[in-house]
């Protein structure tokens, strides 16, 4: 469903058919969900049956509504075409929605239900369990993210060192390190130490700046968001 919009079948079966083998000639496998085995019946009316043959041995699962509802989490099929699952893994997708409707693990589903029939859906959500949500819809944690796998954690994540009180050396490495601080603290190659580390005591602590010529314990939460983009939610990586 995420090359095609998802359409009801009804008179429509011959372009969902079209739209099967479209994606199987892509190397797509498409979980077809109806309510009842009439759907079947319908798609095996629909034009060239010898492709539906093929089809059906090699890139399409027949599901029942009746049964993917019955199926436990880890036995949901990989693309189903509808999960209307459980609403705490609605919750459990955006911080937002977290914080709203759950408290001490506890979450209201009938509230997240409706919550997501009334905003979430129009806002490209997902609800229920096996499918990841869009990286741009996501609020999530970026240092929970590089907590739950090691590989991004020293891919982007360093060690700490915290010097105080700060000298010379470690002022000056902060205003390199923020071009806009080296304008304004610094002159003809000189930096003004005490005026730099009351800056960061200010402000660049509280905007996640580091201080000191190693870099201060910590993660790259841009550069973590832009791998959970690009990467992590394709392979299906959990973020925040």
């Amino acid at each position: 469903d995420q090359l095609l919009p998802r359409k009801r079948l009804g008179s429509g079966y011959p372009r969902a058919y079209d739209c099967i083998l479209a994606l199987a000639q892509l190397g797509y496998k498409t979980t077809v969900v109806g309510i009842g085995e009439h759907l079947t019946d319908k798609l095996k009316m629909a034009p060239e049956p010898k492709n539906w043959e093929y089809l059906k041995q090699n890139s399409v699962e027949m599901m029942t509504l009746e049964r993917l509802m019955t199926m436990g989490g880890d036995d949901l099929p990989e693309n189903p075409a509808m999960i209307e699952g459980d609403p705490s893994c609605y919750a459990l997708r955006y911080e937002d929605i977290l914080n709203a409707f759950c408290e001490k693990g506890i979450c209201d589903a009938s509230a997240l239900s409706d919550h997501y029939e009334n905003y979430g859906r129009t806002e490209g959500r997902r609800y229920g369990c096996g499918r990841p949500p869009k990286p741009e819809m996501i609020v999530g944690d970026p240092e929970c993210y590089a907590a739950r796998y090691a590989d991004v954690r020293g891919a982007y994540c360093h060690g700490k060192v915290h010097h105080l009180p700060y000298g010379p050396g470690d002022t000056d490495c902060y205003a390199s390190r923020n071009d806009d601080l080296k304008g304004v603290f610094c002159e003809g190659g000189t930096c003004n130490a005490k005026d730099l580390g009351t800056h960061y005591e200010e402000f660049g602590r509280q905007e996640r700046r580091s201080i000191g010529c190693v870099q201060e314990a910590g993660c790259d939460t841009e550069d973590l968001s832009e791998h959970y983009r690009l990467h992590g939610s394709v392979e299906g990586r959990s973020f925040g």
